[in-house]
């Protein structure tokens, strides 16, 4: 339960981050595919590796729209 916790606290913070930062982006996590390698998630169907790759998600969506508009802006 201590790993979920700190998953879950984990998606929290970087949810928080996105809606305070990047405000355009925060439309999208409703819309967000929650599994990235669903192959993977079958066999390891656990809660925390369901949490582990949301969270995932979110770092690899918010890392790709910071490079992307770099490169746009920069």
């Amino acid at each position: 339960m201590k790993a979920e916790r700190e998953i879950n606290n984990k998606i929290l913070d970087k949810t928080l981050e996105i809606q305070e930062s990047y405000p355009e982006l925060y439309i999208f996590l409703d819309e967000m595919t929650v599994y990235r390698n669903v192959s993977a998630l079958q066999k390891e169907d656990s809660p925390h590796a369901r949490l582990q790759n949301y969270y995932d998600s979110l770092n690899e969506m918010l890392n790709s729209y910071i490079l992307n508009t770099k490169g746009h802006n920069g």
